[in-house]
């Protein structure tokens, strides 16, 4: 989160202002990360703007993603293995699967270590979308599966740190009357599996 990194830079200028060299590395520093902050929300504006009927979605609707993603990629060293076999128009709310998605994303890439990869999987079978996310980390805690698990997030009182993606999924994939389903790789990691309708 680039924003981390910024008020990181604010507090090494309230204890170090005073030195020129830590004073220009740390407005470079906010410059940079300014900038990368403003790219994120242009792109974002780009990819959910409205694109006539919601209740649609086109394979390059989610290949956007992957340039909404790209900086954190880039930031933690990961590697992004995306595969989108969706193909046509597809009858599902499109800002839903997308924003469900980017948030599976976040949270892959906030679970990897340095050098690890992150793998997106979409396909449609028998009438349902199907989108995969893995990761190569530690794996889920056990509150953030229950959030995955539960039915009735949108009542679920939020705490800090317990999942704010999770919970966004779940919401998500409520509204979409979509399944969730999370499964641990032999080699370790997470898999979480987003199984959505489409409209006949």
């Amino acid at each position: 989160n680039p924003l981390g990194g910024l008020l990181n830079t604010v507090d090494t200028l309230r204890r170090h202002g005073d030195d020129h060299g830590a004073r220009s590395a740390s407005l470079n520093l906010l410059e940079r990360g300014l900038i990368g902050i403003r790219n994120v929300v242009h792109t974002a504006l780009v990819t959910y703007r409205d694109r006539g009927d919601p209740q649609k979605l086109t394979a390059a609707d989610l290949d956007d993603l992957r340039h909404l993603i790209a900086h954190e990629v880039r930031r933690r060293g990961l590697v992004l293995s995306w595969t989108n076999a969706a193909d046509g128009e597809l009858s599902v709310n499109g800002a839903r699967v997308r924003q469900a998605l980017l948030n599976l994303l976040l949270n892959a890439c906030a679970a990897s270590a340095p050098g690890n990869t992150v793998t997106v999987d979409v396909a449609t079978r028998n009438g349902t979308m199907i989108i995969a996310v893995a990761d190569q980390g530690a794996g889920l805690p056990d509150e953030v599966r229950a959030i995955y698990a539960g039915r009735d997030a949108a009542g679920d009182i939020l705490r800090p740190g317990s999942g704010l993606g999770a919970w966004t999924v779940r919401r998500l994939m409520n509204a979409l009357d979509g399944l969730i389903d999370i499964e641990t790789p032999a080699g370790g990691g997470t898999r979480v599996v987003l199984m959505v309708p489409m409209a006949g």
